[in-house]
């Protein structure tokens, strides 16, 4: 098992060494560019590098690693992880994506909906949403397949969105403050989708342009069929014994509370719109709408009151709850009733293929 985790590892390391080396211009001509090629701050290559680091210090230290999954280093960071010094780089071999291959989008425009600059985006074309004071904006994963992290602000708050297309994860984190000394990130709520239920859902929403300053096709998924359900990692870690339970890219609702963690396969979540469940001792509410791909997490907690949701139609969704009767939309809006105008909270989570999910979190829990 050590010698092909040890492959996976020094693969994904080849990966962060050639995107994120500071020597020369992007070789890909990008240099006129709206966006930053990824050569400063925490622009990196993706999301596989931190995963397989942290995979490889609980190899080595157990299971108590104290950083989060996809944590985000500069250059400079790197040579600080507490593995780095027994790492054997110097096995390191070309995962061949080029230096700058996959550079990060910072501050990127955005456009509404309606503009020709959004028409790479299909209504069926999955989506990251996010809303901060008000401001709704959507970045498609056409965009993330080639840049993998985008640097943005939201409603006055600077905030990265992530996307590991190998994983299957999209992330969403508040930018940590440059000064301080930030070994976590923290995780903010995102909601996966299709752009058809994002815009019925966020009609004054915005979407990254397809003017990014780089030269990609944002129409064109470049991994084949990699996202079918049974196909296997691009890496696979032959030796190690993966949770069969689901096909490797089944997609799952990922929740962490505390220690404890908890998947929501969405093959389990079909025919239940609502779901009340606690994760760790959290009441949780998860909506879905398997059809836009969609699932989120909410904390049944209102005022210090737990409420208990019955589902009252899926099309056009609307639920209420057991304690005050009041009616309430997929956006955890009480929309009539004692309760009216009150807000569910959103948990933050994320979405990610089966086998990384069960690969990063073995102990977790299943909703069944």
């Amino acid at each position: 098992m050590k010698k092909h985790l040890l492959y996976f590892l020094l693969v994904s390391l080849s990966l962060y060494a050639a995107c994120n080396n500071d020597n020369s211009a992007n070789p890909l001509g990008d240099d006129n560019s709206n966006g930053s090629s990824g050569k400063a701050g925490f622009g990196v290559s993706g999301l596989l590098f931190e995963n397989n680091l942290v995979m490889w210090d609980r190899e080595h230290q157990g299971p108590r690693s104290e950083f989060f999954p996809q944590m985000y280093f500069t250059r400079a960071d790197a040579a600080n992880f507490p593995t780095w010094g027994s790492f054997p780089s110097g096995q390191m071999v070309s995962g061949g994506v080029p230096r700058d291959g996959i550079p990060a989008l910072t501050n990127p425009k955005f456009v509404e909906p309606a503009s020709s600059e959004a028409s790479y985006v299909r209504n069926t074309d999955i989506v990251l949403g996010a809303v901060i004071n008000g401001e709704a904006k959507a970045y498609p994963e056409n965009i993330l397949w080639w840049h993998e992290i985008v640097n943005d602000e939201i409603g006055g708050q600077k905030v990265m969105m992530t996307f590991c297309p190998l994983t299957g994860t999209g992330l969403f984190f508040r930018a940590p403050d440059r000064a301080a000394n930030v070994d976590r990130l923290e995780l903010l709520p995102v909601v996966e989708t299709t752009w058809e239920k994002w815009k019925e859902l966020h009609p004054a929403t915005t979407v990254i342009s397809k003017n990014t300053g780089f030269s990609r096709d944002y129409t064109a998924y470049p991994y084949g069929s990699y996202r079918s359900e049974q196909t296997q990692p691009l890496f696979p870690l032959r030796a190690r014994s993966y949770d069969t339970r689901f096909q490797p890219k089944h997609i799952v609702l990922g929740l962490i509370e505390g220690g404890v963690q908890k998947a929501y396969p969405f093959s389990k979540l079909s025919g239940k719109p609502a779901v009340n469940d606690q994760v760790n001792g959290r009441p949780v509410l998860v909506v879905s709408d398997l059809s836009a791909k969609l699932a989120i997490p909410y904390d049944r907690n209102v005022n210090g009151q737990v409420l208990t949701f019955t589902l009252n139609a899926a099309n056009p969704f609307q639920m209420t709850d057991n304690e005050t009767g009041s009616a309430w939309n997929m956006k955890g809006e009480a929309v009539s009733g004692s309760l009216a105008g009150a807000k569910l909270k959103q948990v933050p989570a994320y979405n990610a293929f089966w086998f990384a999910w069960s690969v990063f979190w073995p102990s977790t829990q299943i909703f069944e």
